[in-house]
């Protein structure tokens, strides 16, 4: 194993060794290498059209996708001001406001399908910095790859902008252009003093992406620092020091720009609220037990699946200290473990995140074995920086080890790429142990992505699917069965509510809010379970008994927790006006009974 000295690097901007150019490709011909570079991004944009043409009129989701549209439709019909709502999560939808504001119309027709065409942009987007990243650590067909597994990869099989995509992407520009900005600084011996306009540029623009990922997922707030304390650790000379100034500040001045919008646009006091409701609701401070408890659990659950993460790492890194020829291929190493992942059960939700999670650890060595040159260190500082947002999306997150890919991603991008020996190796063993494992992992994240729809029950590509002519999730497609429960929903709130009048939904079916005219009225549209945190609910019964709002929506199903004390109260005082039923799911409406006049089921 590398000691500090070589961790760290001799001479990290400005060194150059004949060993940095196995991860570099600078000696390459700036003509051709633009040619390559457009073939390649046309290559992935056309690969990019076809996945989500082909994937995202597929399935209806009225649970956690619709979840993240309820903030937009609250501001849109309440303003920013007028909303109760004090779950942070909808932080992350101030960037899609936006695109909404202009895309979606009053009556909210084709919503869903609108917003995963942005979902869809603003992975494409992201693409074009990774790709550039990519490139110059390999030759354009491995950064085709590596990136092609940005689109692949659909998080919890929901093609949609959330906190958990928006934080994604984001961090995964943010490293990107850090490590663009990073390499090119240092491909001259002797980094100038002052950095140039588009060094800056690049860092300006990295501490831009990493503002919209934290303010996304804000307990990714620490990531940034760490990677700049690495940076600054990396730093030999004071040429060096004054480039990681430059992006500190670049970071300040974004995380200043981005405070003064959202107190702009919230106000502090509602900001401090959004904090104190969130912390309560998802008890972060005590739940830290029970998330390692949790991961623990799926872990040992799974064996063979846990022994080869382990393995992932220490096998490569075991086999430099006694054979130094590594006779087995890294790739060979990453393929074995890859099988026993693909034949256990799922650990960290579905078996793309399994991968995901794989890979990441596989980046290790890439990290640890990158040369001491500039290109090695962004190596070190982007992976390091992934997996310690990876391991802050575990901590922070409900679903634990599901949330590991949100952080990790970066580092699994890297451990693949790297894989594939440098441009211009004759050999032809080597070359194909370190294709195979990225173009089959793309293959099979591509194919579990396109075929896992979050949602639907069972959660695969409908069979006999039926479009969805009406509302927000026109256009999509969607077993017969769900279709009329939709369309008797729809029905039952147009017969009973109106625009103006305000609902709340209790159940796991935030979509709910979406096939009525009226107004949410909660202080978070995903409703609170019996994990929630005792203040959480002490908050939400207050501010009902303060504030009723007109009707309530329940959502029931096998699988739906009973409702608890504090909804079962709220419910005396209104009376059942609608009951609909179609198969397993089961959905009631009441009316407040010194509201709206009872109306005929």
């Amino acid at each position: 194993m590398p000691d500090k000295s070589q961790w760290l690097g001799p001479r990290c901007f400005g060194g150059r060794s004949q060993k940095g150019r196995d991860i570099s490709v600078f000696s390459q011909e700036e003509g051709s290498k633009s040619v390559a570079d457009a073939v390649a991004l046309t290559v992935l944009v056309f690969s990019a059209i076809a996945l989500f043409t082909v994937r995202l009129p597929i399935g209806a989701d009225l649970s956690d996708e619709a979840y993240y549209l309820t903030h937009i439709v609250e501001w849109l019909r309440n303003g920013f001001v007028g909303s109760n709502n004090l779950n942070i999560q909808q932080l992350s939808a101030l960037f899609v406001y936006p695109f909404a504001r202009a895309g979606i119309s009053g009556d909210l027709s084709g919503a869903i399908l609108f917003l995963r065409v942005v979902y869809a942009a603003m992975v494409m987007a992201a693409c074009v910095p990774l790709y550039f990243f990519l490139r110059r650590l390999r030759s354009a067909p491995v950064a085709v790859l590596g990136t092609g597994l940005l689109i692949a990869f659909i998080p919890f099989g929901l093609p949609a902008p959330s906190y958990n995509t928006i934080a994604l992407c984001g961090m995964t520009a943010a490293l990107s252009l850090f490590g663009i900005a990073f390499v090119d600084a240092g491909k001259v011996e002797g980094m100038h003093p002052n950095p140039s306009a588009k060094d800056i540029a690049l860092l300006a623009a990295s501490a831009a992406f990493w503002g919209i990922a934290v303010v996304s997922y804000p307990t990714l707030a620490p990531a940034p620092v760490l990677q700049a304390v690495l940076a600054l650790m990396l730093a030999r000379s004071r040429p060096e020091r004054r480039f990681v100034a430059i992006y500190v500040l670049c970071g300040l001045a974004a995380a200043l720009a981005l405070a003064a919008i959202l107190i702009s646009v919230f106000g502090l006091g509602r900001l401090i609220a959004m904090v104190d409701y969130t912390s309560a609701s998802a008890q972060l401070s005590a739940g830290l037990a029970g998330k390692l408890r949790t991961t623990l659990t799926r872990l040992a659950a799974q064996p063979l699946a846990t022994c080869a993460f382990v393995g992932i790492i220490l096998l490569p890194l075991l086999s430099d200290c006694y054979k130094r020829s590594r006779l087995v291929p890294d790739g060979l190493i990453y393929l074995t473990m890859f099988t026993i992942v693909a034949f256990s059960d799922a650990v960290a939700f579905i078996k793309s995140h399994d991968i995901i999670v794989l890979a990441a650890l596989f980046g290790a060595v890439a990290a640890f074995r990158s040369a001491p040159n500039p290109a090695g260190s962004a190596v070190r500082i982007v992976w390091a920086t992934s997996i310690g947002s990876a391991l802050i999306t575990a901590a922070t997150s409900a679903g634990s080890i599901f949330n590991v890919p949100i952080g990790g991603f970066m580092a699994a991008c890297l451990g693949l790429a790297l894989t594939v020996p440098r441009a211009g190796d004759p050999s032809i063993w080597p070359r194909a142990m370190g294709y195979t494992p990225v173009i089959l992992t793309l293959a099979v994240v591509a194919y579990i992505s396109q075929t896992f729809i979050y949602g639907e029950a069972p959660p695969q590509r409908p069979v006999n699917a039926r479009v969805i002519e009406f509302g927000p999730l026109r256009g999509v497609r969607t077993t017969p069965e769900f279709y009329r429960f939709i369309t008797d929903v729809t029905a039952a709130f147009s017969a009973h509510g109106q625009a103006g009048r305000t609902v709340t939904v209790f159940g796991p079916i935030s979509g709910l809010y979406l096939l009525t005219e009226m107004t949410p009225h909660t202080l978070s549209t995903w409703s609170l379970r019996s994990s929630s945190g005792e203040a959480a609910r002490r908050m939400a019964q207050a501010f009902f008994a303060q504030h009723p709002p007109d009707f309530v929506a329940v959502y029931r199903d096998p699988w739906t927790e009973p409702l608890g004390s504090m909804e079962t109260e709220l419910l005396k005082r209104y009376h059942s006006v609608s009951t609909i039923k179609v198969g397993w799911r089961e959905f009631e409406l009441f009316a407040r009974r010194s509201g709206p006049p009872k109306a005929r089921s």
